[in-house]
């Protein structure tokens, strides 16, 4: 059988194929394309079937159809003439003992054949610039892969940089196309965090990359609170930031945690005129006397504050040998006024070694009141309190 084929329209390759088939679908001939000034053309034996064998139908009998396939080597794809779906059988077939059949013997005739090639392309997975370089997912083979990134049948997101990327396959005039994107690598190296103190307030946490997780001793969210550690001490905290294919980064730093010293509380010392820092633990490295409104007081940083003033709230800072600091309670320091009495005047005062009131006249009675005026009984004196002291028929109001 001589003629030309196409597929799709196309000249047929030379490596291309042409086969007859029978009915049953037996294959009662093959040949290759030839191709001659751009034309695919074919010389195509078409066997009979062998009388001598009835047990095997080797080709084609007298009165017998048969249809023709074609092979696209570059797709590894069939088809029939004209197209699989209504597929058309050809009468004519005699035995020519290998002349051109007379129905069949006119090479110019064209025969089109319509092949679907369904071509695949599956993109990696979402990933990163630091992510691996990977092999592609194609079909059928034969065809072209190309794109940012691509060399042959693998892709690096490093080459194809930022952004999102279209690859495509392409088989002879078909083409499909799928889409990757890559983001820029994570990074999860964390933001410098200083030595704390057990009293600071929990601190953010910052990494380079935003959108990870936290995790370790004192972590809450992405905060480290000293509260929920026991100092002093070095805690690990750790941050994983990323995801997808191969983009997962991870740190971690060590956070120094000191004691704070506890709170120190007000007293009045000796006669009353001088305030007194009291508590603050055994590793107290400097005082500074404050005022509510107008912050530190210059000069005064020593354990006791000679000068105060009447009327002013006054608060005092211990700070240990780590640089850790707690704050007292306010004191609001009313004058006693003993400064300007003559000796033979009564004074009263509180004396912080003993614990107790003293006075430069006998003491008959003690009677105890809270800040607000109330009684108190059976309660050790304690800072607020206030004291009427008796000596005789004389009282004397003392404010602890």
């Amino acid at each position: 059988m001589l003629g030309q084929a196409t597929i799709n329209g196309v000249p047929a390759e030379a490596a291309d194929w042409i086969g007859a088939f029978d009915p049953a679908g037996n294959c009662a001939g093959a040949a290759p394309m030839i191709l001659n000034d751009g034309l695919a053309y074919f010389n195509l034996p078409i066997y009979g079937d062998d009388a001598s064998t009835t047990n095997l139908d080797e080709g084609i009998t007298a009165g017998e159809p048969f249809t023709l396939r074609i092979w696209q080597a570059v797709s590894n794809s069939f088809a029939t003439y004209p197209n699989d779906d209504a597929p058309e059988y050809l009468n004519g077939w005699s035995n020519t003992n290998g002349a051109p059949i007379p129905a069949y013997s006119d090479p110019t005739v064209h025969y089109d054949f319509a092949l679907v090639v369904n071509l695949y392309l599956t993109c990696p997975d979402a990933t990163c610039l630091s992510g691996p370089v990977q092999s592609l997912a194609w079909g059928p083979p034969g065809g072209v892969i190309s794109g940012p990134g691509v060399s042959g049948v693998y892709w690096d997101p490093a080459v194809a940089g930022e952004g999102v990327h279209e690859l495509a396959y392409t088989l002879g005039d078909t083409a499909v196309t799928c889409s990757v994107e890559v983001s820029a690598a994570p990074d999860a190296t964390i933001s410098s965090v200083g030595p704390v103190c057990a009293n600071d307030p929990p601190l953010p946490l910052a990494a380079e990359s935003p959108g990870g997780t936290w995790s370790g001793e004192g972590v809450l969210g992405a905060f480290f609170d000293p509260a929920l550690i026991v100092p002093p001490g070095n805690f690990a905290v750790t941050y994983v930031v990323g995801g997808g294919f191969g983009c997962v980064d991870s740190a971690t730093i060590s956070i120094t945690v000191f004691p704070s010293p506890p709170p120190p509380y007000i007293n009045t010392d000796v006669n009353g005129n001088v305030l007194f820092a009291m508590g603050g633990g055994n590793d107290i490295a400097a005082y500074q006397w404050n005022t509510i409104n107008g912050g530190p007081v210059e000069g005064a940083t020593g354990q006791t504050f000679d000068e105060p003033m009447d009327g002013v709230t006054y608060f005092v800072t211990v700070t240990n040998s780590y640089g850790c600091s707690s704050d007292s309670d306010p004191y609001s320091y009313v004058a006693p006024n003993v400064g300007d009495v003559t000796p033979g005047d009564w004074r009263v005062w509180w004396n912080p070694q003993t614990s107790t009131i003293e006075s430069n006249r006998p003491i008959d009675r003690v009677e105890w009141f809270d800040a607000t005026g109330r009684p108190v009984h059976g309660i050790a004196p304690a800072r607020g309190r206030i004291a009427r002291v008796w000596s005789g028929a004389e009282t004397h109001i003392f404010r602890n």
